[in-house]
């Protein structure tokens, strides 16, 4: 198939997709990159920047972001004509969500709202609502179940503070996952609580966790749909996979093994009250930008970790008060592509409960 996409645009094709269930989101973007670079590049740029013919709007990446597909078919009428089919029309859009999302090196791990409208109640996804219980009653998006942070912490195990595999798969059989499906995570707090449980989900091996950018939050200032009822649920009877935890243990901790750098993500403030002796302090508040809580692009995020000395090479360990900061860290540096990351569950209520050395 032959395809030519004036510089109106490719984001036209978008109004075509409409996936049966959930996609291999990270091969999908593979695919769309391509799709992306044989028929949009040419005229959009490489990064999708390059103005177009929308009044008042400056990129490609910019009329996805605010334009719903049908949107974009009404204002393109008489000016485009598209011929991509619509499995080309998917992967372009999954590719498009990795640039507006800052050009990470693992974007699976993260989507866009856009995505969610559009695949949300698929076969083979599940939404998780990680807000309090009365604000998913007042309203939650389609599909979502809700669930409460506080399972994913155990306070009684003192080495690694995380619950059981048999817990976790308690919990998920409950809301009715199973192993292969598509878990969506998203609050309102930036990603705090739902990074707590894409770590959490390390513990029983599940292999398709994203975290909503911008979460309950953009999903409301865009307008998009809202639902009170409480979906219907069928139980499953889940079964833990086995897999490496991205955890430092509180014995390893205290070894202070040599070369490791500790990152401690509160605030300024509580890190000169006391900290871990050598700890960079880098407060995890940084990574977000906006009204929203999204993520800053990856190039502002690199530039932000390395200007603390935090580097690729580097064997780093998050920590915070309690695990829930440090997580979203965790997963910042993993969208990254870090490849020596882990976290300090228990954090620093633990290590101050050992009387361990401090500095200040």
């Amino acid at each position: 198939m032959k395809t030519t996409l004036t510089p109106m645009l490719a984001a036209a094709v978008l109004a075509s997709w409409l996936l049966p269930a959930a996609a291999d989101l990270k091969k999908d973007r593979e695919d769309g990159r391509a799709v992306f670079a044989a028929h949009c590049a040419r005229c959009h740029g490489e990064r999708g920047g390059d103005t177009t013919l929308y009044p008042g709007i400056k990129s490609l990446v910019d009329i996805t972001q605010r334009m719903t597909p049908r949107e974009v078919i009404d204002k393109s009428r008489g000016f485009v004509s598209v011929a991509l089919n619509p499995t080309e029309s998917a992967t372009l859009f999954a590719f498009l969500d990795t640039l507006r999302a800052g050009n990470f090196a693992t974007p699976e791990l993260l989507l866009e709202t856009s995505w969610v409208a559009v695949n949300g109640t698929a076969t083979g996804v599940r939404i998780v609502d990680l807000r309090r219980p009365e604000a998913y009653r007042a309203g939650h998006i389609p599909g979502a179940v809700q669930m409460d942070e506080a399972y994913f912490r155990d306070a009684s195990d003192k080495e690694t503070y995380q619950p059981s595999p048999s817990r976790i798969s308690e919990l998920l059989s409950a809301a009715g996952v199973a192993p292969s499906d598509h878990l969506v995570l998203y609050d309102d707090q930036g990603g705090r609580s739902a990074t707590r449980m894409w770590y959490a989900l390390q513990i029983v091996g599940h292999a398709r966790i994203s975290v909503v950018n911008g979460g309950w939050n953009k999903w409301k200032a865009e307008g998009r749909a809202v639902q009170t009822e409480v979906p219907p649920v069928v139980a499953t009877s889940y079964k833990p996979a086995t897999s490496v935890v991205p955890s430092c243990p509180s014995a390893e901790v205290l070894a202070r093994k040599p070369g490791v750098v500790f990152l401690d993500v509160r605030t300024a403030a509580e890190y000169g009250r006391g900290r871990i002796p050598g700890a960079v302090n880098v407060d995890w508040t940084q990574s977000l930008i906006g009204p929203n809580q999204t993520f800053r692009p990856a190039a502002e995020l690199k530039k932000l970790f390395a200007d603390a000395g935090l580097t690729p090479d580097k064997e780093i360990v998050t920590y915070c008060a309690t695990g829930g900061r440090a997580s979203h860290t965790l997963f910042t540096l993993k969208l990254l592509g870090y490849p020596k990351v882990r976290m300090y569950y228990g954090s620093f209520t633990d290590y101050a409960a050992r009387n361990a050395p401090l500095e200040k």
